[in-house]
């Protein structure tokens, strides 16, 4: 899954960037779409990554491994066990392993609003700071924009959450 991460953000980044390059976010109206869209679908992607735990994350009080069968021996990361305490506490995922779906779909949502919301803070800040003082164009176009980025984000977020979700149901 790190690799997906990766490469989505990579991805979304050369997309960013040759679009602002180009000036097709000016000449094509709806590119910012599907880019939002985009970020909030790799927000989500983070979110799940980070937040999610590992099957050695399962380990019972006797030792014996939550998933013995597993086709692949699980990827190692350093940030789980931070990560597997905030989980815990909020009771996304139990002890035994069973999942709390409506939790882990909310979070991922919650933590899409918060970078989304920091998202928009940063394009105001820059139309601000550097747009306006230097002759670029802005790229807050009003609070209809705004709003419909935010809304494109957490749509993008929800559907990468709901995938997820229904790759955990169907196992």
């Amino acid at each position: 899954m790190a690799r997906l991460v990766w490469w989505t953000l990579a991805l979304i980044l050369i997309a960013h960037v040759v679009g602002v390059l180009t000036g097709m976010y000016y000449r094509l109206w709806w590119l910012d779409i599907p880019m939002h869209l985009a970020g909030g679908a790799w927000v989500a992607l983070l979110f799940l990554y980070l937040f999610t735990p590992t099957p050695e994350s399962f380990v019972s009080e006797d030792g014996d491994e939550w998933l013995k069968n597993a086709e692949r021996k699980p990827e190692k990361h350093w940030h789980k066990p931070v990560v597997w305490g905030f989980t815990e506490r909020w009771n996304v995922f139990s002890d035994k392993g069973s999942r709390n779906y409506i939790g882990i779909f909310l979070l991922a949502l919650g933590f899409v609003a918060l970078v989304a919301v920091l998202w928009e803070c940063y394009e105001y800040l820059y139309d601000v700071f550097i747009a306006e003082r230097h002759g670029f164009l802005i790229t807050q176009q009003g609070v209809s924009d705004t709003m419909g980025d935010l809304v494109n984000g957490l749509i993008g977020g929800a559907v990468v959450a709901l995938v997820y979700l229904r790759s955990l149901t169907s196992k």
